[in-house]
């Protein structure tokens, strides 16, 4: 097993237990692992896999238009349909799809993942700031300078991206896109697959409902409900 994976009992990895020893001192063999997907997000994912160390890169699965390019280096091994047949090189996967304006992508991905029985890799960049007692979910990508404060949580498949912030209390669901520069407040809840969108500001005690896009440079100060669009100071919702 990598020892980047260390689920605790409520099947989470706290901040102790991505700070293993092949990210400071390469002490265990490299597991071998396949990234999902082949754009600019697979790239950074790549770029953290490399700075955490412990893993050996066996190549990318992607639906790519051009299957035969490169990628950073790694070889597209295969499409999304036929990850079973990969299992034999890689038994883990790291999430290598981002999110725009939804992230049913990536979620269809990572579930194709596990259908084929693929474990999900946390992916936590040495350059970030995370709690103690924060905890992140299977399959997760922490970008460099994140901040996650005292008891955030992380769900499952959730990109919390560049100069983030999460602050103390704060909860965020599964499938969930963090964009680079977002703020959020203390005591904060984001719903399943929400997209927040780069720069934008949610304050403390706000709840942010699934299936929900915040517009870039947003500030959010009251709830968000279930599949709204919200854009502006203050974040209000209008027609797409």
């Amino acid at each position: 097993m990598p020892c980047c994976f260390p689920w605790n009992a409520a099947g989470r990895l706290p901040r102790h237990s991505s700070s293993c020893v092949c990210r400071y001192g390469g002490l265990v063999d490299a597991t071998p692992l396949l990234i999902i997907g082949s754009g600019g997000h697979a790239k950074v994912v790549i770029d953290i896999v490399t700075a955490m160390g412990g893993y050996e890169i066996v190549g990318l699965a992607s639906n790519d238009d051009d299957p035969s390019r490169l990628v950073a280096g790694h070889r597209i091994l295969s499409g999304l349909d036929y990850l079973e047949s990969l299992t034999d090189r890689a038994g883990h996967f790291a999430m290598g799809i981002g999110g725009w304006t939804d992230n049913k992508d990536r979620r269809r991905a990572y579930e194709a993942a596990i259908d084929a029985g693929l474990q999900p890799v946390t992916v936590v960049h040495p350059a970030t700031s995370i709690s103690p007692s924060a905890s992140i979910g299977p399959g997760c990508v922490v970008f460099p300078g994140a901040v996650l404060n005292t008891d955030a949580s992380i769900g499952v498949d959730t990109i919390v991206a560049t100069n983030s912030s999460i602050d103390h209390e704060s909860t965020i669901g599964d499938h969930v896109l963090i964009s680079a520069g977002v703020t959020i407040g203390a005591r904060v809840t984001i719903g399943d697959r929400a997209a927040l969108a780069i720069g934008c500001v949610v304050a403390s005690r706000v709840k942010v409902g699934t299936d929900t896009l915040v517009a870039a440079g947003a500030v959010v100060v009251d709830d968000v409900p279930d599949g709204a669009k919200v854009y502006g100071l203050p974040a209000r919702s209008r027609e797409a």
